[in-house]
């Protein structure tokens, strides 16, 4: 049925460190097991997206994005967040699968600046 099971990076579950993907992949027997990441996980647990991007072994089939500021949340291209290392990260493990936008309402102030963010990851996305 074309079914993926994918184990999403979470600060506070088994999937907090990027070590667990590493032991995950060392111990199971299956060949469907893939990876969701989601970098404001990564920042909440402390960690670095490219730690999980490594660990996963090119096996990650789904992202989560968000910006932030130290860890005050925010819509993409209004935070910190390097996204332009990310997609070049993503690219060079051969990721070609969806990125989410994983927004919150608060961060939303109106239609135009989701848009605008929006076409900011796209602009980014087209540029790599």
């Amino acid at each position: 049925f074309n079914v993926k099971l994918t184990w999403e990076n979470v600060h506070w579950a088994f999937y907090s460190e990027p070590e667990f993907a590493y032991y995950l992949l060392d111990n199971c027997t299956s060949d469907n097991v893939y990876f969701t990441l989601d970098i404001k996980q990564a920042m909440q647990a402390g960690h670095l997206a490219e730690e999980y991007i490594e660990a996963t072994r090119g096996r990650i089939v789904n992202v989560h994005v968000c910006d932030y500021n130290d860890t005050v949340l925010c819509l993409p291209g209004q935070g910190s967040f390097d996204f332009q290392s990310l997609f070049q990260n993503l690219k060079k493990i051969g990721y070609s699968g969806p990125v989410i936008e994983e927004v919150y309402c608060p961060d939303i102030k109106d239609d135009a600046c989701l848009v605008a963010s929006y076409d900011y990851l796209r602009a980014l996305v087209s540029y790599i």
